[in-house]
């Protein structure tokens, strides 16, 4: 099930992890992520911060591809 990083202000994606395998790190953490990409959001410039439990969301398979694509 693939892995999203998404703005907070713009609902950018920032980071997608779709498999294992991706990478020899596996699922970057915040800070990784920060350290790999950049520490504001590429779109809007909003600093990546930690993201608490309320930023977690599951959903069900096939259903997050429609809520990023509305965004579009």
């Amino acid at each position: 099930m693939p892995i999203y990083y998404v703005c907070r202000k713009c609902g950018e994606v920032i980071y997608r992890f779709t498999k294992v395998g991706q990478d020899s790190f596996g699922v970057p953490t915040p800070y990784e992520l920060r350290e790999r990409v950049s520490s504001t959001c590429p779109k809007c410039g909003k600093y990546i911060s930690d993201p608490s439990l309320d930023d977690i969301v599951i959903l069900k398979r096939g259903y997050a591809y429609r809520i990023l694509n509305s965004k579009q």
